[in-house]
């Protein structure tokens, strides 16, 4: 490095060096998270033997130039190519469509699956149903004001429920939750799906058991096209490893982990698959600054990590 290390830039440094097992680094913002990990690779005995896992595309590119100017051959990945290396190397997933989920719920065919919920919905918010309001649409031109502002806001809860459900959705598969009615609610809850006032109605127990429903039936399909068609999202790319149970043909000895604090299940189980089972991992973060969790990362993100790689204590 062309800096004096600081104090605590050395106590890291000896950790890698001459220390063992994962390590975990709390470091605010400013604080040189980036720069400290990148000095981490000048210690570690296999320069070849180390992945720079980057949280984006803009951080790998920038990482891949400071590194290529240092002349330091480190081997920089997203999480999500690193999961689509896993899936490619398995089977032929070929075409990426980030809006897969969204023509999967709109395609008529499998919309009409899914009527008996939204109807249900529907009612408990005491809207039409979605016969009523096709039937309504159809002779729109007959309607008088009540009735073209009734099928007008029926019309848009029912994208609201359908945004819902495409939210649940990915919610989901990052947070890699059980598939139960409770858990359904709770990412509900957690990720604040639902309008405030909606979660003290009567009929919300029921409204979340629709969305469940709904939710199954929508996740078999997309995982039915993924698997049949070869046709993924971005969120499959870190789901469906842990699906099918997947791991990494080459693993590493050393893996360094950027703004661990953004990082969902789904990726923590990414980077994981890539790690031998006597390498070593250091991840660095802030748990004050997650900012991704409309990407399933969340407030305990930074301690997921703990969990998963340190048991209940960071170094």
């Amino acid at each position: 490095m062309a800096h004096k290390p600081t104090p605590a830039q050395e106590n890291i440094y000896n950790f890698i060096e001459s220390g063992n097992g994962n390590g975990i680094i709390d470091a605010v913002a400013g604080a040189g998270k980036t720069t400290t990990l990148m000095g981490c690779v000048e210690h570690v005995p296999d320069i070849n033997d180390v992945l720079y896992c980057a949280f984006n595309v803009s951080i790998r590119k920038e990482l891949q130039k400071r590194f290529h100017k240092a002349n330091k051959p480190v081997k920089v990945f997203t999480i999500h190519s690193l999961g689509f290396q896993m899936l490619r190397a398995t089977r032929d997933f070929k075409d990426v469509d980030d809006l897969k989920y969204n023509k999967i719920v709109r395609d008529p065919k499998f919309f009409e699956t899914i009527v008996p919920f939204i109807d249900d919905i529907l009612d408990f918010h005491q809207y039409y149903s979605v016969a009523e309001l096709k039937e309504m649409e159809e002779r729109s031109y007959s309607l008088d004001w009540i009735e073209k502002n009734a099928l007008n806001e029926g019309l848009r809860y029912i994208q609201k429920i359908l945004s819902r459900l495409l939210n649940i959705n990915q919610k989901y598969r990052c947070t890699l939750s059980p598939d139960t009615v409770n858990d359904i609610g709770y990412i509900i809850r957690h990720f604040g799906i639902f309008d405030l006032e909606e979660y003290s109605l009567p009929t919300y127990k029921q409204e979340v058991e629709c969305y469940f429903n709904a939710h199954k039936k929508l996740l078999q399909e997309g995982n039915s096209v993924a698997l049949s068609h070869g046709v993924i999202d971005y969120t499959d790319m870190l789901y469906l490893p842990h699906l099918l149970n997947l791991t990494a043909k080459k693993k590493y000895g050393f893996v360094f982990v950027d703004e661990c604090q953004d990082l969902s299940r789904a990726q923590l189980y990414v980077v994981k698959q890539y790690l031998r089972d006597n390498g070593r991992l250091l991840a660095v973060g802030d748990p004050y600054q997650a900012i991704y969790g409309f990407a399933g990362a969340d407030s305990s993100s930074f301690e997921n990590v703990k969990a998963a790689y340190l048991g209940t204590a960071g170094k």
